[in-house]
């Protein structure tokens, strides 16, 4: 059945909750929450999760393992849910026909030439199938999508930003700040502990359990990389100046504060146009894979070939892993899942896909190793490493706080001059850094724990001192030199762009934040959340009574 038809065939559907029912005779299932002191049925519940799952991977291009994401994916869902009922009650209504344009104009549907029915069919036959839905029912949670989109830009259009707003975002963003900092490094004091012993072994007894080996596997795994797939890709130079028209704001050069001219982004916009498209492929092939070797369920009895022999018939290469655990880092490998993945698998679970930033991997299991407790020897360099590192990392917070507290009494002392920060440090045999300065919007690239460094100062007057803050590495110190204010002649030039910002959110500006229109429609989702008093089931503890069943 061809998307273009289903006009004619879909008559009615509900929000995302037809999605692809049990047959008859189906094992009732526990409620998973209460909404509104009403247990939530199975099914709905379920629905919602499986057309947020799907609506990411059409807009992100990739799979969520909803398995291993369970927990992930309960306050999506639960947010979901509440919002497709309050567009029931609201009676937002989204036409079979919109939903139809929207799937014609997906990226995972269209081509050189505009949509392309074969890449849609493959979809339909193929990938919904995975999710136990089929056309009507993603046609069902497209318009559901389209409701929610329209809901949240009805709550979205009631974001302001004041002229106040916009000066005090420019005078923040722009105003240059001074600073000095003196950090407390663990490492300048490692070379003063000393280790006996008698405390080497008994810090390994105390933390034994620290040191264990733990369950390790061993693996094969072939890649599909997103580079191999970008050069099939067409973008057309009519979508970039599309996307360029629609997005300029987010192509301000920070120095001009102007948008870049196309020339200079348009490669930029070409491999962000790309980028979806080519993952898809990617999520094409390694499902390719994946159906070649797992038990269809439909079909249990069918005997599948083994993954090197469907590798080999493509060409393709196989690599190998040593042993490693879940908390081993694979600099070879690119996916952040990738060893969580693989610690679940088994010889009767053998094979799984693992989305990576730069492709899918398709991973086999070959074998695993138990945990187990290492010997005082085996263990000792790492007991001293760690012995050496926690007892270095006391003394420099320690000697940290003491002559925190000398500089502060200082610096607050009625005495003039009064000393500055970088002073006292130099004359207390400390190195202290002096960043040029600068703004929030463009802070140095190289200060070291630029966030805490920044969170530090942010509010602290010329000459005041910060608090004492702990880092990974010791702790530091901030002082505040000087804030020069920013020019106001500047402000009309950015007013337009930052106003943007403000009311959307900073895509490419400083570390990011929501906008305006994101923080109205979260916090009205928070308040019909509290309101709808949303109750998650709890897993049942052993020996007592399961959750009711959905009614």
């Amino acid at each position: 059945m061809a998307v273009v038809a289903v006009v004619i065939i879909i008559t009615f559907v509900f929000w995302g909750s037809q999605t692809g029912g049990d047959a008859d005779g189906r094992i009732a299932r526990p409620s998973p929450g209460r909404m509104n002191g009403k247990p939530v049925s199975y099914a709905e519940f379920e629905g919602q999760q499986r057309a947020f799952c799907l609506m990411y991977y059409l807009r992100q291009g990739q799979m969520i393992d909803r398995r291993r994401m369970e927990q992930q994916l309960q306050a999506p869902t639960w947010q979901r849910l509440l919002v497709s009922r309050k567009i029931e009650k609201l009676g937002i209504y989204v036409p079979v026909e919109n939903a139809v344009e929207f799937i014609q104009q997906l990226p995972a549907f269209t081509g050189d030439k505009g949509f392309d029915p074969e890449r849609y069919r493959r979809f339909v036959a193929a990938i919904l199938p995975q999710w136990g839905l089929n056309e009507e029912d993603f046609v069902s949670i497209v318009r559901g999508q389209l409701a929610i989109d329209k809901l949240q830009d009805i709550i979205a259009s009631t974001a302001k930003v004041t002229p106040l707003d916009v000066q005090q975002a420019y005078n923040e963003a722009n105003e240059k700040l001074s600073i000095v900092v003196v950090a407390f490094n663990a490492t300048n004091y490692t070379a003063q502990i000393k280790l006996s012993d008698k405390d080497i072994k008994d810090e390994f007894e105390k933390s034994k359990e620290t040191y264990r080996i733990p369950e390790r596997v061993k693996v094969r795994y072939l890649k599909f990389s997103l580079d191999d797939y970008l050069s099939k890709v067409q973008v057309t130079d009519a979508e970039i100046k599309e996307r360029y028209d629609k997005e300029k704001e987010t192509f301000t050069d920070p120095k001009t504060k102007q948008a870049k001219p196309l020339a200079a982004v348009r490669d930029d916009i070409r491999k962000e146009i790309a980028r979806p498209r080519a993952m898809r492929l990617v999520n094409e092939a390694a499902s390719e894979i994946n159906d070649a070797v797992l038990p269809d369920p439909r079909n249990p009895t069918e005997k599948k070939p083994d993954l090197t022999t469907v590798v080999q018939k493509r060409g393709l290469a196989l690599a190998t892993t040593d042993f490693f655990s879940e908390k081993d880092e694979l600099k070879y490998i690119s996916a952040p899942k990738f060893q969580k993945a693989a610690m679940t698998l088994s010889t009767d679970s053998p094979y799984e896909m693992v989305p990576a930033p730069d492709g899918v991997y398709f991973i086999q299991f070959v074998a695993r190793k138990a945990s187990e407790l290492p010997t005082l020897d085996a263990a000792r360099s790492k007991v001293v490493e760690d012995l050496k590192r926690m007892r270095a990392l006391e003394m420099a917070r320690k000697d940290g706080r003491e002559k925190y507290a000398k500089f502060k009494t200082a610096i607050e002392s009625p005495a003039k001059p009064k000393p500055t920060l970088d002073q006292l440090a130099t004359a207390a045999g400390l190195t202290p850094l002096t960043p040029p300065a600068f703004t929030l919007s463009e802070p140095p690239r190289d200060l070291p724990y630029g966030r805490l460094v920044l969170s530090a100062c942010e509010f602290l007057a010329p000459g005041e001192l910060s608090e004492f803050v702990d880092t990974a590495a010791g702790g530091l110190v901030v002082q505040v030199k000087q804030r020069a204010p920013a020019d106001p002649k500047k402000l009309a030039a950015e007013e337009k762009s930052l106003r943007h910002r403000l009311l959307f959110g900073e895509r490419f500006f400083g570390y990011g934040q929501p906008g305006q229109r994101d923080i109205a429609f979260n916090n009205w989702l928070e308040i019909e959340a509290r309101n709808a008093n949303i109750e998650p089931a709890r897993q049942p503890d052993a020996g007592k009574g399961a959750q009711p069943e959905e009614q």
